[in-house]
């Protein structure tokens, strides 16, 4: 008896006048996202396709397609090319079954970073250590319209000195330069900080007492003097001897509850001071 031939391959058996072909069941892509950020930038997509089994194919056909070609293209090898700012869907078939990958294109024509304090341009950044400070950070697209920041890169190049985070905010950590920056794609904007940690080094108090009514509330006037002498835009740690008598929230706001007096401590770093609160 002759043995049935084999063909060697091709995915498929040859049994008398019987032809089983395997058939693409399911596409894979990978990345599951396409992220593209200067014009002309490409990525390539890889595909898997499998079978009714699950086994990957040999060599599939495939055709690829582009949702919004003036924002990506796509080639038949795969590769994603950005054209343009937008959103756009490349789609993979094979046979009858297809799956798509989402692509989404960010240009920036231009970025600027800056201080939104003028006066920091000459002395810099100048605070208690771990204090934030919100840089401006803007930028155009490559068709004058604003960039989307939200998937720009931000960076320090001391982490030690200052730390920028997405929202371009920076919270300095010590004394020291660093440059900062924001970059979308080969856009990129650095600016220089200076950075000079400032230490509390006393709690000055307009009057060491306070009078309120019951029921009544009234600020505690105050300022926190720096070691440079100057006076530091940070709120102290407020607390009451006695919240029955006399609560005091994280502002400094007094409000009096019972007749009594009570003890509100303030308190920045190692500085401190005490004020009396009388409640009528």
């Amino acid at each position: 008896m002759m043995a049935r031939p084999r063909a060697a391959g091709l995915g498929f058996l040859v049994t008398g006048s019987l032809l089983a072909c395997a058939q693409p069941a399911k596409v894979k892509i990978d990345p599951a996202k396409v992220q593209l950020f200067d014009s002309g930038a490409s990525k390539i997509v890889n595909v898997t396709v499998l079978d009714q089994k699950g086994r990957p194919m040999d060599k599939p056909k495939l055709k690829f397609s582009s949702s919004n070609p003036e924002v990506a293209e796509v080639d038949g090898a795969g590769k994603v090319m950005a054209n343009s700012t937008g959103d756009a869907q490349v789609t993979v078939t094979a046979g009858k079954v297809s799956a798509s990958v989402p692509v989404m294109v960010r240009i920036a024509a231009s970025l600027k970073l800056d201080f939104r304090d003028k006066s920091q341009l000459v002395s810099g950044v100048q605070g208690p250590a771990n204090s934030q400070v919100p840089l401006l950070v803007s930028g155009l697209d490559e068709m004058g319209k604003p960039a989307d920041l939200s998937v720009a890169t931000f960076a320090s190049s001391d982490p030690k000195v200052a730390v920028l985070d997405q929202q371009g905010v920076l919270t300095i950590l010590s004394n020291g330069t660093t440059d900062v920056s924001v970059s979308l794609g080969k856009t990129k904007a650095t600016l220089r900080v200076p950075v000079t940690i400032l230490v509390p080094m006393a709690i000055k108090l307009q009057s060491p007492s306070l009078t309120v009514k019951a029921g009544e509330s009234s600020p505690i006037p105050y300022e926190v003097i720096s070691d440079a002498g100057t006076t530091l835009s940070i709120v102290p740690l407020f607390t009451s001897s006695d919240p029955s008598v006399a609560k005091v929230d994280g502002n400094g706001l007094v409000t009096g509850l019972s007749r009594g007096s009570a003890t509100v401590s303030i308190r920045a770093g190692d500085a401190s001071n005490n004020v009396t609160v009388s409640v009528r």
